[in-house]
């Protein structure tokens, strides 16, 4: 027996206990019994034991014991997690992973990781397996990505400590803004808030709620000595941001900013097809789908601020839904099929 061995069983269990813990790589059998100067039949019996009062009262595999190894498999055991779970978490790994491309790649691939260590080896093969049949459309995809992550945490720490931020927009404009949120949509992320004159000029005769893509701004940071006055408070001030967010992103169809009332959109579904693959989404929260006094398929859309998304929207239908109310919508939309026939198609 070497000198630096355990003299006693229980010992030497502690201490093969104890590598499992620190290390959870496979240890072959071979290797413990020469450093511990006792057979690998005792290893093994050691193994089994550690296995009799840790994984078999638990019903947990805290101990892996395979053909000349033994592993620990701590993480695996305490998490846990179900074959839907693991579904779930390789779809959001997946939806993530365009978002964390070029600067975000080594996050992406440390909550890989972090997935791949508390799962276990087969479990991981299958997640592999996944991966070489799922597949994500690229279509409209953002191409310059650069940066924004950066100006990601800056808006949101300017939010946490109520602060203003500045950037340059478009033809170098230097622009000041209260932001109120963060939001995804058309897969870009957009900064809703109030734009000021200056970080001194904050009342409300002043300030223009705008919504910005990111990814068109530059030179993005935080002002830590000017915070926003939109409250007595931090507290009172982030609640009326969120209650603003919440209300004008419910005005919103994706990502239009402006200023007008809200208006009610209801269209006409003409087209079997199409009213079958319109009625199995959701367009806006509040939406309506009803048969008219004609008995055709009406859609409503409510108190929407903005026509824009909405315009592009329709005009994706072709001749399958026609814009029914408001007004001046339905005759914007008709100048816009004109021009089209008349300017590109005729």
């Amino acid at each position: 027996m070497s000198k630096h061995a355990p003299k006693d069983y229980a010992k030497r269990r502690f201490s093969l206990l104890t590598e499992m813990l620190r290390d959870q790589r496979e240890h072959t059998i071979k290797n413990a019994s020469d450093r511990y100067g006792v057979t690998t039949r005792t290893i093994r019996n050691d193994i089994e034991i550690l296995q009799k009062y840790l994984n078999e009262p638990n019903q947990k595999q805290y101990i892996v014991k395979g053909r000349g190894y033994y592993q620990g498999a701590f993480p695996t055991a305490v998490a846990s997690i179900d074959r839907e779970t693991q579904l779930y978490l390789f779809l959001a790994l997946q939806h993530v992973k365009p978002l964390l491309a070029d600067e975000g790649f080594n996050a992406f691939q440390i909550l890989k990781s972090h997935l791949y260590s508390v799962l276990s080896k087969e479990e991981n093969e299958r997640i592999d397996f996944w991966d070489q049949y799922y597949y994500i459309n690229s279509f409209g995809n953002l191409k310059n990505q650069d940066h924004f992550y950066q100006s990601l945490n800056h808006v949101f720490e300017a939010i946490r400590f109520n602060q203003i931020i500045k950037f340059f927009f478009k033809r170098d404009s230097l622009v000041y803004f209260d932001p109120f949120c963060i939001y995804f949509s058309k897969k870009a992320f957009y900064i809703v808030g109030d734009k000021i004159p200056s970080p001194a000029e904050q009342s409300s005769e002043y300030r223009k709620r705008r919504m910005y893509r990111l990814d068109r701004l530059s030179h993005l940071e935080r002002l830590p000595n000017f915070v926003s006055k939109l409250g007595s408070n931090k507290t009172e001030t982030q609640d009326f941001k969120r209650y603003q967010s919440k209300y004008h992103i419910k005005h919103m169809i994706e990502a239009e900013s402006s200023q007008k009332k809200a208006e009610d959109y209801v269209f006409i579904i003409r087209d079997v097809k199409a009213l079958n693959r319109i009625v199995e989404r959701e367009w806006h929260p509040e939406q309506e789908i009803t048969i008219g006094n004609d008995g055709l398929t009406q859609l409503l859309i409510p108190e929407v601020k903005s026509p824009v998304e909405l315009q592009k929207w329709a005009l994706g239908w072709g001749a399958a839904i026609e814009v029914k109310e408001p007004l001046f919508f339905r005759k914007m939309v008709q100048q816009e099929i004109s021009k089209m026939y008349h300017h590109l198609y005729q």
